[in-house]
């Protein structure tokens, strides 16, 4: 009795364990590759600077106007990215990258694409925001996770 009680407790966990990388994967894919699916319309934008005050640097944006309203996406996040493809790895050298790219790739007056979903004007984004370049768990590694946590729970409680 009480190893069947065990049995049940092991096949519970596993089961929740596998919704929940079930989940994070439906979540990762809603906000990567399902938003390069879902936004086709393209807009120029245009890279600003705004002083971060104290002499701290820049944070770079890219400005667009959409619906006779401007817009505006942070690309410090693309920039981050961009970084990481170099040699460096330790923080100094990444943020010290990351600097220099928004001085020269991403300077001011610099045109970028902003991708547009027609379907929810709201839901824009650049275009390395949704690639992971093989870098981190994607939405599938996750998926396959969850199935195996969801087997094994089975095979746990059946087997």
């Amino acid at each position: 009795m009480k190893e069947e009680i065990a049995k049940f407790q092991w096949a519970i966990i596993l089961a929740l364990v596998g919704v929940i990388l079930y989940f994070m994967a439906y979540r990762v894919y809603h906000n990567t590759a399902g938003r390069k699916r879902r936004c086709t319309e393209v807009v120029d934008g245009v890279v600003v600077h705004d002083p971060l005050g104290d002499g701290l640097g820049v944070q770079p944006f890219v400005e667009y106007f959409l619906d006779g309203q401007k817009k505006r996406i942070s690309i410090f996040r693309r920039a981050f990215l961009d970084s990481m493809n170099d040699d460096a790895r330790t923080n100094r050298d990444a943020r010290k990258i990351v600097h220099e790219l928004i001085e020269t790739k991403y300077k001011a007056g610099a045109v970028l694409p902003v991708f547009i979903n027609p379907k929810n004007r709201e839901e824009a984004f650049l275009e390395k925001d949704f690639r992971q370049g093989g870098k981190g768990m994607t939405w599938w590694a996750l998926a396959i996770l969850g199935t195996a946590a969801v087997a094994t729970a089975l095979y746990t409680y059946f087997g």
